[in-house]
């Protein structure tokens, strides 16, 4: 197992504070953002509010490490920048309050998935230290326990499901996570303020819908696009259709062949929705997980697959509904349906209308349509 930083991070410092570290490697050098979520006691209630800052590191040691964080930016516990309103509540609270100026911090890996920090906070009139354990969950599978059923029996369940359900098919049982997040990157200001910048400038070239990415609608948007193009984005894709999930989960034949069950997630988005919101700032210190409705400008395969989809900030999604749940399946489950089934799936959802023609309109689907009738 590789021992390196890169990656997010997650953990309380000795101050009480929740902290993330998400970590990149760019051009030999690490650098990424780390969110301090502090709590203050205004009028009697606790507030809270996040330390946003940038930093950079370099390796000293086997597995050692040292860094620098720069300039601060403070949000809101929900990600909004404080106003000046804000901060004027605040130093009237706290006469003399002192807003951090700078951070250099010593880090250690002491495992794969775990790792030592301590640091120095340079503030306009004094230092405050220190320190935190963080982990990280390694990739693999799924953490979801799967129910096992029937084709028949999940047909069934399907047409009595309820209302405000979302499906994900997978053909395994692979965790939850993001495209973005499967490269093994973590920073996603660095993603939206690099690689995006260029992916806007080549999509507008081709398209007849300008976006603007200073516009978090329409960044969304551009974001879904090339989601749905291959290219990578901190999006997840559900679909409003338990067929329409079924149909992904055992198209491709060559991917089940030595799988004895497919998987079927069921997110219970609307429910989700009134505790978490359904609104997304997309450039944020919190760790964020929210089904969104975009727009669809020039992406035609968003009505035919009934698409829903999921933002998210943090790489270990699965972790975040375990972290807001009261029962283990109080907004997520999942179902393994056998992969030996997959003649009578694909026999059923070609009846109901559901092939690669479909839910691709145009020469992909074509293509697609042919490739599996043709080789599959």
């Amino acid at each position: 197992m590789a021992w390196h930083i890169q990656g997010q991070w997650y953990g309380t410092s000795t101050e009480g504070n929740y902290t993330v570290a998400s970590i990149d490697c760019r051009n030999g050098v690490y650098q990424g953002r780390i969110s301090l979520l502090e709590t203050l006691k205004i009028n009697g209630k606790d507030e809270h509010i996040w330390n946003w800052s940038k930093f950079t590191a370099k390796e000293v040691g086997q597995h050692e490490f040292t860094g620098e964080t720069g300039h601060s930016t403070f949000h809101t516990q929900q990600g909004l920048p404080l106003s000046e309103t804000d901060i004027k509540l605040i130093n009237d609270h706290y006469p003399g309050f002192e807003w951090p100026l700078t951070t250099t911090f010593t880090a250690k890996l002491i495992s794969p998935s775990e790792m030592e920090v301590s640091w120095v906070s340079k503030y306009p009139t004094q230092e405050k230290r220190g320190s935190t354990t963080l982990e990280r969950r390694i990739a693999g599978g799924s953490s979801i326990k799967r129910e096992s059923i029937s084709w028949a029996d999940f047909r069934t369940k399907a047409l009595e499901a309820e209302e405000g359900l979302v499906y994900r098919g997978q053909a395994r049982h692979w965790k939850l996570q993001t495209s973005f997040h499967r490269t093994g990157r973590a920073d996603l200001e660095a993603y939206l303020d690099h690689e995006i910048v260029e992916v806007e400038r080549f999509l507008n070239a081709d398209s007849d819908h300008i976006y603007d990415i200073r516009n978090d609608r329409s960044l969304g948007a551009l974001l879904n696009l090339a989601q749905h193009h291959g290219y990578p984005t901190p999006l997840l894709d559900w679909t409003r259709s338990p067929f329409v999930a079924a149909f992904f989960a055992y198209e491709n034949a060559s991917a089940l062949d030595k799988q004895k069950e497919v998987t079927i997630f069921v997110f219970n988005e609307r429910k989700w929705s009134q505790m978490a919101g359904n609104q997304a700032l997309l450039r944020s210190p919190a760790l964020l997980l929210k089904t969104l409705e975009l727009p669809s400008y020039g992406n035609t395969r968003v009505l035919p697959q009934q698409s829903v989809t999921m933002f998210s900030s943090a790489d270990d999604i699965e972790g975040i509904i375990a972290n807001n749940s009261g029962e283990s399946d109080e907004y997520i489950r999942a179902f393994a349906i056998p992969s030996t089934e997959r003649k009578e799936v694909m026999r059923d959802l070609s009846r109901m209308g559901l092939s690669w023609g479909g839910l691709f309109p145009g020469l992909d689907g074509v293509c697609k349509q042919l490739r599996s009738k043709h080789f599959n």
